[in-house]
């Protein structure tokens, strides 16, 4: 390609940073983020340069739950005291659903061959999953809508019967229909378009425009009042399972913002997952294990345009939000959080790379033809930053509350229903 050899190039990035080269480097520069940005499959970006040979024992024993073995899921069942499921192997070799996991949690009533015969009536095969669950009996589950072109509806109502007489004393169910609640993907990209437009003036002039008026151009793009949506949402979620009934979210394919809302409940509900170790177990079991879209989400091989959008940016500034409201609940800083989604938009690290299990089997077998090989887990933050810097990502106020067991109470959580009043 041909480059200007008298100006410098100048690159603005998704994640809101901007960079300039000088003419002399602009060619390697160009070349490599070419070669890396614009693949046409997943197994090309940098973390297959990036990988090490197998065995790579120190990923494994800092992160022993990734809910891709049965006995993951049924260790969490173990220790939400969820007598009433149990873990299915009806997707095994992915047969079943090609974004779950291999294993993932259904109610012990159902048999598989219950679950192979439900399976077609819902959006990409996705039958009803539990994600967590109270010693009430009370549980959240995920479910995917029903398939467009199926008007009988009796397998959802097979479903949602099983749910409820997972628990004790067959609790009630609410399902909250995310799709008319909550904002859509193509939503959220369009709001995040905004806003990074808003961070990202190219002239002074626009920079003094905007800052002028700040908060109306803010408030225009919507990204709060979405927060709103999400925050307001998970706490009234939170309520039902307080009250003893289960809760299910509903959404088209239930990978998007049914994992939002999900784990929005579960940080308000269990202080466990307030910790650093256990925010990055429920990242990988709502987003990771029961397959977010990364993939197409994050734009990471071409192609895949139509489909990008910032899910998890959205889940990231509404745990931000709680940490504000909240903070000496939470072990973990917003320094931290930002951490975060920078190593989502670096290709490093595989755990934000793929869009389920099956896709990461498949990608690091063609990949490990020759040779097997091991890709770098993120929350190994020692490959990334000094003992100084990671000393960032604890929040000194937490020691108050290390030892609690209530639930999430926010204290300003009725200003959630105005997006004005939450924090800029």
């Amino acid at each position: 390609m041909s480059v200007n050899k008298d100006k410098p190039v100048h690159f603005c990035f998704t994640n809101i940073v901007q960079l300039q080269f000088s003419p002399q480097h602009q060619r390697s520069v160009i070349n490599t983020i070419i070669h890396h940005a614009f693949v046409p499959r997943i197994n090309l970006v940098f973390a297959f340069d990036y990988k090490q040979p197998s065995p790579f024992p120190e990923e494994s024993e800092n992160h022993s739950l990734l809910f891709t073995r049965s006995c993951d899921w049924e260790a969490e069942l173990e220790r939400c005291k969820c007598p009433g499921w149990r873990v299915t192997l009806a997707n095994e070799k992915f047969l079943l659903c090609e974004s779950l996991p291999e294993c993932f949690v259904v109610p012990s009533i159902l048999l598989d061959m219950n679950l192979n015969k439900s399976a077609p009536h819902f959006a990409g095969h996705r039958v009803p999953t539990w994600s967590w669950g109270m010693s009430s009996g009370a549980s959240i589950v995920r479910m995917a809508a029903l398939d467009a072109n199926i008007s009988d509806s009796r397998q959802k109502d097979v479903m949602v019967d099983a749910i409820s007489r997972a628990s004790p004393r067959q609790l009630p169910v609410h399902i909250f229909d995310l799709d008319q609640l909550c904002p859509s993907v193509k939503d959220v990209q369009n709001s995040f378009l905004k806003l990074r437009d808003l961070c990202m003036p190219s002239t002074p002039q626009e920079f003094w425009e905007k800052d002028s008026n700040y908060l109306t151009h803010l408030d225009s793009t919507k990204w709060l009042l979405y927060i709103s949506f999400c925050l307001n949402t998970a706490l009234e979620a939170a309520s039902f399972l307080l009250d003893n009934t289960t809760v299910v979210f509903s959404e088209h394919e239930g990978r998007d913002l049914s994992a939002v809302l999900s784990s929005l409940v579960q940080i308000m509900l269990d202080p466990v997952y307030r910790t650093f170790s256990g925010f990055e177990l429920l990242i990988q079991k709502e987003w990771v294990a029961l397959g977010h879209p990364f993939t197409e989400r994050h734009h990471l091989i071409s192609g895949s345009e139509s489909e990008e959008s910032p899910i998890f940016l959205l889940f990231l500034d509404c745990i931000w939000q709680l940490t504000e409201q909240c903070p000496a609940v939470f072990e973990f800083s917003e320094t931290y959080l930002t951490s975060l989604w920078d190593s989502c938009r670096i290709s490093l690290f595989d755990t934000f790379l793929f869009s389920s299990h099956k896709n990461r089997t498949e990608a690091i077998l063609t990949d490990s033809l020759n040779s097997s090989f091991s890709l770098r887990s993120v929350w190994r933050w020692s490959r990334q930053f000094s003992k100084n810097d990671l000393r960032l990502f604890t929040n000194p106020l937490y020691i108050l509350n290390k030892y609690t067991t209530e639930p999430l109470q926010p204290e300003k959580a009725a200003e959630w229903n105005d997006p004005s009043l939450l924090a800029v």
